[in-house]
């Protein structure tokens, strides 16, 4: 956005959504403002996938290839596949220790499964067969068991606060069934961390690990992110001013942090802890972040969840551009529901065979399920931009409109298009339209004197529908 002479301009939507109204864009809804630099158009809507398969929230996944496995513990005690591709199918697999589940990982070409009771299973073919409580690893009630498949081959998963691994011994291929092909915490050290720490997160940077962590009491407002060389009995720890590390991602020789409930996102290279952006605090109202499984890399991006279990608001899935350190407001689920009428849990976000699955719960309507990003852009008036709000005159002053010109990248297609709306408040909603600038099938470029009289400050709302690509949009005093 930029202001030139007597003219405001509405372009540059690769910044994305600023700190503030009164410095960028108040909010990028649905919206792609990335893969054309210079144009934003809706993205493609998430498509529910699993009709009536998954019958519980899904909490944790892991990615095998093309494949994908999730569990559920809410009302049901269940571990499903999900067969990669756009549109994926879903299966439930059977077969395994009853107990609670608080953590999987697919391993040395088996699905391995953490109990809460510490008890392990593990299967090959998808549950025909199961090697069950193969091994014991401790009593893991309450907390959740994330894991990571290091660069060593070794398996490390999370147990409150110990660093439990399963590993291969020398010269064996991993077998269940026979306890002289494995070890656990054997071959590799486990790493216990202070007492009052739950670790959340596991990634890997250079030879060293990151695990993220919370503090046990809900009240501490600080928290640690502990360095660890795999092979120490110590470590080394950075403290974060927030209440927990919710979402923890690595690439290359940094990683990115989430931590505290308002949205900041953090940079490491390991030895030093940077803020880089947050979510603004008008947006996002109640969000909880309480699932470390709802996050991803996935083209260049950080996708991550913002939700909540009561009402809320602009709950759903959000990216963080790793390359411009942009944050946006990326995906509604598939029923719609945002946090205005109850609340929206995302269970995980995961990227498999290069396509995002989001797994949820909608409380609204009682139902659970799985999306996946269609290649039909948002309709329904669902992907918008909000500008910048803009000052343009003191107490004593006020200035009329003479002309608006909206451009699109282009022409509008059958079930395309674009709405403009506009507000001199911020205290007031989008219901004045400039009918004049709608733009519909073969449209492109519309231009058209109209004057807003007694105007200090305006605001507009752009909204796009289909795949209508706009380029700029401006405003002539």
């Amino acid at each position: 956005m930029a202001k030139k002479d007597n003219t405001i301009q509405i372009l540059n939507f690769q910044k994305g959504i600023g700190q503030s109204p009164y410095v960028g864009f108040e909010e990028l809804r649905c919206l792609n403002v990335t893969d054309k630099p210079g144009i934003c158009y809706p993205n493609g809507a998430l498509s529910k996938e699993s009709v009536s398969v998954v019958v519980d929230r899904i909490i944790g996944t892991c990615v095998d290839g093309n494949n994908m496995y999730g569990f559920s513990n809410e009302t049901y005690i269940d571990i499903y596949k999900y067969a990669g591709g756009i549109c994926g199918t879903w299966t439930e697999l059977s077969g395994q220790t009853a107990s609670k589940i608080n953590g999987i990982a697919f391993w040395k070409k088996y699905l391995i499964v953490l109990h809460s009771d510490g008890q392990m299973d593990a299967t090959d073919d998808d549950g025909t067969s199961w090697n069950l409580l193969f091994d014991d690893f401790g009593d893991s009630v309450g907390y959740r068991c994330p894991s990571l498949i290091a660069s060593n081959n070794v398996l490390y998963f999370g147990r409150k606060n110990i660093l439990n691994n399963l590993a291969e011994k020398d010269g064996q291929t991993f077998d269940p069934s026979s306890s002289a092909t494995f070890d656990l915490d054997t071959s590799y050290p486990s790493l216990d961390l202070p007492a009052n720490v739950i670790i959340t997160n596991i990634v890997e940077l250079g030879s060293k690990l990151l695990i993220g962590t919370r503090p046990e009491k809900t009240a501490d407002t600080s928290c640690y992110l502990f360095i660890w060389d795999k092979t120490s009995t110590s470590y080394e720890q950075i403290k974060i001013e927030e209440g927990g590390i919710n979402y923890l991602v690595s690439d290359g020789n940094l990683a990115y942090i989430q931590a505290g409930k308002e949205g900041e996102w953090y940079i490491t290279n390991g030895t030093s802890v940077e803020f880089l952006n947050k979510i603004p605090t008008a947006l996002a109202q109640n969000a909880d972040y309480n699932n470390p499984a709802s996050c991803a890399m996935w083209r260049n991006k950080i996708y991550f969840a913002v939700d909540g279990n009561s009402i809320g608001s602009d709950f759903g899935v959000w990216s963080l551009d790793i390359r411009t350190n942009a944050i946006s407001y990326e995906y509604i689920i598939s029923t719609g529901e945002t946090g205005i009428n109850d609340g929206v849990i995302i269970g995980t976000v995961t990227n498999v065979n290069d396509e995002l699955v989001v797994t949820w719960e909608d409380e609204e309507n009682a139902s659970f399920g799985s999306d996946g990003v269609s290649s039909t852009g948002y309709t329904g008036d669902t992907a918008y931009l909000v500008s910048q709000y803009y000052q343009l005159a003191g107490p004593l002053d006020t200035l009329t409109s003479k002309r608006f010109d909206l451009n699109l990248a282009k022409p509008c297609g059958a079930s395309d298009s674009v709405k403009v709306f506009y507000r001199t408040a911020q205290n007031e909603t989008f219901t004045k339209q400039i009918t004049g600038l709608t733009m519909g099938e073969d449209d492109q470029n519309k231009s058209i004197t109209k004057s807003i009289t007694r105007i200090k400050g305006i605001q507009f709302k752009i909204v796009l529908n289909g795949a209508a690509e706009l380029l700029n949009f401006e405003m002539t005093i």
